[in-house]
């Protein structure tokens, strides 16, 4: 099997769905679900930087779907090496687009999106 990459929205795109991923981790959410007397909302922690937010987006759509009025908090966690320096112009509008396409798409399933571990407030 090739090794690839799992650093952009495209290579994470397809993981929800592939082998019933994405059944297995709402089987797991639901078992803690069930546990709960009121679900007064959901906290996520994600990296949004590589193929993980692909991953999250899907995940919390189906989140949404199946608690459609519970409040979901998202915190959005990314090291200081998401935002090394990028040798090329073509890496830095890669990146930009992933950032783009990330935020919207994860922002459409939460009610609040808290940055964590901001990048430009890292040391180089």
């Amino acid at each position: 099997m090739d090794a690839q990459e799992f650093d952009n929205y495209g290579s994470g795109r397809d993981v929800f769905m592939e082998n019933l991923r994405g059944e297995e981790i709402c089987d797991r959410l639901r078992f803690f679900i069930e546990e709960c007397d009121h679900v007064q909302g959901f906290q996520f922690i994600v990296d949004d930087s590589g193929g993980f937010s692909p991953l999250a987006a899907d995940f919390l759509e189906s989140v949404s779907d199946e608690y459609a009025n519970t409040p979901v908090l998202l915190y959005a966690v990314r090291g200081p090496s998401s935002r090394m320096n990028l040798s090329s112009r073509k890496q830095k509008i890669v990146r930009d687009l992933h950032d783009a396409v990330s935020f919207s798409r994860l922002s459409s399933f939460c009610k609040l999106i808290v940055p964590v571990g901001l990048p430009f407030l890292s040391k180089e």
